[in-house]
């Protein structure tokens, strides 16, 4: 029975583990969150119902209970004025995860655009830049 339980729950993550069943390090974790936040700035603000989505996106990918998913995103904002280093964080994700993980996440990133109701431009236009970057087929 626990077996059971437990393929259904993994089944239902696919960043909680590398392309090579490695869990993610934190710093994997923070990548996430840092794509996740820039997707919710894209329109200059986060909306609490971007901040919620976000929330309920790390928590549920990585099985994370009280405020450790705070605390990746507030390492995420911090990284966020390193325009610098943006590229080096996508090499990590590009690296970690496959394409179907990958995918997952551009998936997450379009979830936290809807999550205010309207997808801007400016979002429009983060959400193909990241999808190129991720190295994701245009659709």
């Amino acid at each position: 029975m626990y077996k059971k339980y437990r393929e259904i729950t993994l089944a239902q993550t696919f960043l909680e583990l590398d392309r090579n069943g490695v869990p993610a390090p934190r710093r994997l974790k923070v990548c996430v969150a840092l794509l996740l936040f820039q997707m919710a700035r894209a329109d200059g603000a986060m909306s609490r119902a971007e901040f919620q989505e976000i929330i309920r996106g790390l928590n549920s990918e990585f099985h994370e209970v009280g405020q450790a998913s705070v605390k990746y995103l507030d390492a995420a904002a911090l990284l966020a004025t390193e325009e610098a280093h943006f590229d080096q964080f996508i090499g990590d994700l590009n690296r970690a995860f496959d394409s179907e993980q990958r995918e997952h996440l551009f998936d997450m990133l379009i979830k936290v655009a809807q999550a205010d109701g309207t997808i801007r431009e400016s979002e429009k236009f983060l959400a193909l830049r990241l999808r190129e970057k991720l190295n994701l087929p245009l659709r």
